[in-house]
Order: structure tokens, then sequence, then C-alpha cells
């Protein structure tokens, strides 16, 4: 049963020793590895080509624009040839016997997918290094997993089946941030139950991800909550998440606001103005109403997060520059 690794590279020259250590260990031995690299601007291209040196029969290498996540992985979809198909990060890694702890529930059960333990990794904070808490070998409906995507209290990391394949592709020619997260939630109302493994996803955190910059691709986070509200709705199923989905919309505005106002010096005038706009837009987006009925359902931060909403933009910039200074 062969897996295939597909891994967009942009700029990882850092971590690719580690990437590949973990891949060319693992217990399951049955794989091919696709690196697509996205335009790179450091030495990831050459290291590629290093480790493609090595092992010509293994790994596969790819090179594009630098078009995105997106563009990279349909690229490394349409020509994979494995059985089960993984997407891993260029400086993530896995356990060593991953692989064959996800091919094992697939022999043992019936389903569709098996998802990794995911570890989060903080190289520069290790105190803050937590495994995301999921009940092992626990059996999640399609709904269900969809469910936890809204808040990321699961992760779809893991191995699929290669005849799911056609619903990773990505529709958008355009790299756009967040749009893996989007088509992961899609993909999953596609497919009918997912397992959890103990095999381990090693997730490093980076302080220059694009989740923790501020910059006009930042607005990927709103972009990614209009288009999982349309999803919803059009699927019918807002009225069952609603309360999950605006709980998160209120965590993302907040988090936001506050983040811009940290790094606000670091923006053009233009791109200030430009994402002070979208935020005051997508304020008005959160569902207030579904939030006040299920208040008590919030907890003591949340009340406040959610009271904090209500108050003119005008003060909630100066509450958030209050607080960057501190």
């Amino acid at each position: 049963m062969k897996v295939s690794i597909i891994t967009a590279v942009f700029n990882s020259e850092a971590f690719l020793d580690d990437y590949f250590k973990s891949l060319l260990n693992q217990s399951h031995k049955d794989l091919e590895i696709i690196c697509v690299d996205d335009g790179s601007t450091d030495n990831s291209i050459s290291k590629l080509y290093e480790y493609r040196k090595k092992y010509p029969d293994l790994i596969k290498v790819i090179r594009q624009k630098h078009e995105g996540v997106s563009q990279a992985r349909n690229k490394a979809l349409d020509v994979m040839s494995g059985d089960y198909y993984c997407f891993l990060d260029s400086d993530d890694w896995l356990s060593e016997n991953a692989l064959e702890l996800a091919l094992q529930q697939f022999q043992k059960e019936d389903i569709d997918a098996s998802l990794f333990t995911l570890n989060y990794i903080y190289p520069q904070s290790p105190e803050k290094n937590y495994i995301l808490p999921k009940k092992y070998d626990q059996l999640f409906s399609s709904n269900e997993m969809f469910s936890d995507t809204l808040d990321w209290s699961i992760s779809a990391f893991g191995v699929y089946k290669s005849e799911f394949k056609e619903f990773s592709y990505y529709s958008s020619p355009q790299a756009i941030s967040y749009d893996d997260e989007f088509q992961t939630r899609r993909m999953i109302l596609k497919m009918r139950n997912f397992k959890i493994n103990n095999g381990v996803y090693f997730y490093r955190q980076r302080d220059n991800s694009v989740s923790n910059e501020m910059s006009l691709e930042s607005l990927g986070k709103f972009k990614l909550q209009y288009k999982t509200k349309g999803l919803l709705q059009k699927r019918g199923l807002y009225e069952e998440h609603a309360l999950k989905f605006e709980r998160q919309s209120l965590h993302i505005f907040v988090g936001f606001i506050r983040n811009f106002f940290l790094k606000k010096k670091e923006l053009s005038k233009n791109e200030s103005s430009f994402i002070e706009k979208s935020i005051h837009s997508y304020k008005h987006f959160i569902n207030k109403k579904v939030l006040f009925q299920n208040i008590n359902e919030l907890d003591a931060k949340e009340v406040l997060m959610f009271l904090f909403l209500f108050l003119p933009f005008v003060f909630q910039k100066l509450i958030m520059k209050v607080i960057a200074k501190y």
C-alpha cells in the first residue's frame, strides 16, 4: 500500500533535513515523496535536488513560480501514484510510525481517513508545546468532523484514500491565504468518517507564518469565515453550527484587531486604511443575535469580547491602542 506524501515548499531550507529524516525513517517503506517548490528564494530547491539525487526512486521534485500552496498541491496530486495520500508541510515532521499506524486503521476499519495526533511545537517557547486533546481511535462522522474544524479543535492532517483526491483539488487559480482550511472543510463534507491514530504530526509554529504576521494577506482569515458561512448556508447546516461558527468569528475579530494595532507601524498608510475598513466590515458580519441568544454558553472572556463588539469602532481602536502599548 503506497502512500504519496505531498508537500509545498517555500523558503524552507532550514527545515528540510528534519522533514526528510522523518520520512526516510518511516517504519512503512512503501511511499513516494512529492515536493513542489513554490518559487523559493533561498536554497530550498538545491536542498530538494540534493535529496532527490540520493533517493531518485523515492523523491519527485517539481518547480513552479510563486503561486501558493494551493497550486503546488494541485500539481502534486496530478502526478501522485499512491493508494493513499498525505499532506505534510515542509517545516513539519512525522513520528517514525505515523504512516504505519494510519494504514493499520484502514486495514481494521472501513474509514475514509486516518488522522494523526497533532503536536504543536513552539521552538522559541517549548513550554507552550501541547498535543491537541482528542480521543485516540474515536470514530467521527463527517458532520462531527466538520463541526470540529470550525474552531480547529481537531486536526485534518492525516492519511486519505486516493479515491478522494479529487476533493482535495483547489479551484482557485491564485494563491489565497487560508484557502487550504476552506478546502479541507469542503472536502470533509464529501466524506463519511474518520479516526485518529497514535501517530504524531509535529506542527511547527513559526513567528513569521501568515497566521502571525499582519499584512493584506492576513485578511484571508476574514475571507475564510465569509466562505465557510456561505458553505454552511448552501448545505443547510448554518443553524446547526451557528453558535460554534459565531464564537469562532468573535475570537477571530478580537484577535485580529489586537494584532493589527500591535503591528500597525509595519504597514503603509494605504495598507493600514484598507485593513481598518475590512475590520469594520467584518465586525458587522458577526451574527450578534446568535451570540446574544446563547450568551449563557459563552465563558467570561467571551462575554467581554461580545460586549466589546458593541462599542463604536473609534472606542475599539482606542482600547486596542492602549493594550498594544503594554
